[in-house]
This record gives C-alpha cells, structure tokens and sequence, in this order.
C-alpha cells in the first residue's frame, strides 16, 4: 500500500525533528492561546505487533504501550479533557466496587 516513489519526492524537503522538540517551538508559535498546540494520534497496531515479540517478565504485552505512553504523556501536548477523566475514574471506581460486591463470599 502507499503511493510508489512518493518518499524519493519528498526527500528534499526532509526535516527530521523530535517529538518534543516539534511541541515545544512549533506548537507553541502556532497555538499561542493553548499551552498544549499539537494533538497526536496513534495507530498503536504496530505498539502490539510489538508485543508479540516481547516475552520477558509479567504482563509482558501490556509493557511496550504502557512504556511508549509514558514516554508520551511527559510532552506538552493535548491530552482527553479532564471531564472526560473525571468519568474514566469514576467508571473505573464503580466497576471496582461492583467487582467487590460480587466476590464477597455469603
């Protein structure tokens, strides 16, 4: 899939910047009202085609996108909005406590 020598095309225009680098000055110039101007997105299929590769200690699929995030979630950039959170949490806590319930012997 993709479009036959497109990369030698755009070749001459390659920039390589990093991640944080691109957030902080670029993001910065363009979205002067928003802390945060750049939101990105993720096509993670690859993060677990990763995983399959990885078999060392616990919950060894989980680590390669749980480390990848991290590393994500220290740049200064747009994140779900904190209503939203706020409702992932509270969800997470109801879910628990009906977890709870349910397992207390009778």
């Amino acid at each position: 899939m993709g479009v036959p020598g497109l990369w030698n095309i755009l070749r001459p225009a390659k920039r390589e910047v990093s991640l944080l680098c691109l957030t902080m000055n670029d993001g910065a110039e363009e979205h002067p009202e928003v802390s945060t101007g750049y939101r990105i997105s993720i096509d993670a299929g690859i993060w677990f085609y990763h995983t399959t590769c990885s078999r060392k200690g616990e919950n060894h699929e989980l680590q390669p996108p749980f480390f990848r995030l991290i590393q994500l979630l220290k740049l200064p950039m747009r994140t779900p909005s904190s209503s939203l959170m706020v409702r992932l949490i509270r969800l997470r806590a109801r879910l628990k406590l009906s977890l709870h319930i349910s397992t207390k012997p009778e």
